[in-house]
């Protein structure tokens, strides 16, 4: 008897990262460990899209295991076996940060401006709060993440676009763009999703 591969039923085999060397080699099988992305089809899908049974792209959530050494972080933490409320970024954790910045974009950022937050998009819907009014613009470069876009509107704010020039080999700023998309009422702009700039 064949063995049945209809989606709700066919497993896949985990592969070990040592015998791949790559934890982006190893195959994990994420469908029966509560994960939003692959179990939540039918919600999104019609029956038949989901009997697909697509690749979930849809969302910033990826199928490999975090870095050993943030394994081990966390394992160190759970041994410790006490879970109190931190005293703020610790300096490896600014360490990182800034170095990462420094790294990759030759960007010396001053570890003081470094803020720990809760997630992106709850430290989105605050900032854009904090720093702005109902029928404020904030100006965006799409293409984006959804929420830089939904959660303007959801509380009550208009969008100013200054979108990015698709390219052969990418994206490019444009200057003259972004100038002439800032209106009187523009009080923010969200820079890619990294960081959230004061205009005015």
């Amino acid at each position: 008897m064949a063995p049945d591969t209809t989606p709700q039923n066919r497993t896949r085999q985990s592969t070990p990262a040592a015998e791949t060397g790559s934890v982006f080699d190893a195959v994990v099988d994420r469908r029966n460990g509560n994960s939003m992305k692959w179990a939540s089809a039918h919600q999104f899908l019609t029956a038949d899209e989901a009997a697909a049974d697509p690749l979930p792209m849809w969302v910033a959530d990826t199928d490999f295991k975090a870095p050993q050494a943030v394994i081990d972080a966390l394992h160190q933490a759970v041994d410790y076996g006490v879970f109190g409320y931190p005293g703020g970024a610790t300096d490896s954790y600014l360490d990182a940060v800034t170095g990462w910045q420094a790294k990759r974009f030759g960007w010396e950022v001053p570890r003081e401006w470094v803020m720990q937050t809760a997630g992106i998009i709850t430290t989105l819907k605050t900032v854009v709060q904090a720093f702005s009014a109902p029928g404020d613009s904030v100006l965006i470069q799409p293409p984006v993440y959804v929420h830089f876009h939904d959660d303007v509107l959801l509380n009550g704010r208009h969008l100013a676009f200054a979108p990015l020039q698709r390219t052969d080999d990418g994206y490019r700023f444009d200057a003259s763009t972004f100038e002439s998309a800032i209106r009187p009422d523009t009080k923010l702009f969200i820079l890619r999703g990294h960081l959230i700039w004061g205009i005015r």
